[in-house]
């Protein structure tokens, strides 16, 4: 009877202590799971787990259950079901926590703090860089608007130049076919003579 017993708390045990994602709200930290994912791992209405390929759905119970059920792993980030990375000795950058290293092989201390100010002062540097690189910009567009009104008044003056050209040209082309028609006439006239 008292065996009995045992494996009943057992199996239960194992039952509640698997049964992981969003319950009434809650979101639960899934052992091996980057917290930033802990959205993905809430059960749908049905109860199931979308795997992070798409590809299938699963009860949620069976996320770390040490059994593949998704073809990307994405069910099994706290167990060896998918030894790549877990429990491999190695603490991972990605699982800051240390949680990806549960056995006790080796002890992750928890890099997430310093993570994240890493990244804090890589998003502090890519916001600086953009307001350095918007102040270059709009100097750049100044310029070029001063550069497009000079070049505009430089195109009027050269414009009114042409058409000054072309008067001048019609008023010489003009002159021309009169000069030419005198010197016809002054050639006809000359052959009459010479008759």
């Amino acid at each position: 009877m008292r065996f009995k017993i045992s494996c009943l708390s057992l199996v239960l045990v194992f039952a509640v202590g698997s049964i992981t994602g969003k319950v009434e709200g809650e979101i639960k930290q899934i052992r091996g799971a980057n917290p930033k994912d802990a959205e993905r791992y809430v059960a749908d209405k049905d109860g199931k787990f979308s795997c992070f390929d798409g590809k299938k759905k699963i009860p949620i119970a069976w996320v770390n259950d040490d059994y593949c059920d998704c073809e990307d792993g994405s069910d099994e980030p706290g167990t060896s079901a998918y030894a790549r990375q877990v429990n491999d000795g190695v603490c991972e950058e990605e699982c800051c926590d240390g949680s990806d290293e549960w056995s006790g092989l080796v002890r992750c201390e928890n890099r997430c703090l310093e993570l994240a100010k890493r990244d804090v002062e890589k998003e502090l540097q890519k916001q600086e860089t953009e307001k350095v690189g918007g102040a270059v910009k709009a100097q750049l567009v100044d310029k070029a608007k001063v550069l497009i009104v000079e070049k505009g008044i430089e195109v009027e003056k050269l414009e009114a130049e042409k058409q000054e050209a072309e008067k001048k040209f019609e008023e010489n082309q003009k002159k021309k076919e009169e000069l030419e028609k005198v010197e016809n006439k002054i050639i006809e006239e000359n052959k009459e003579k010479g008759r």
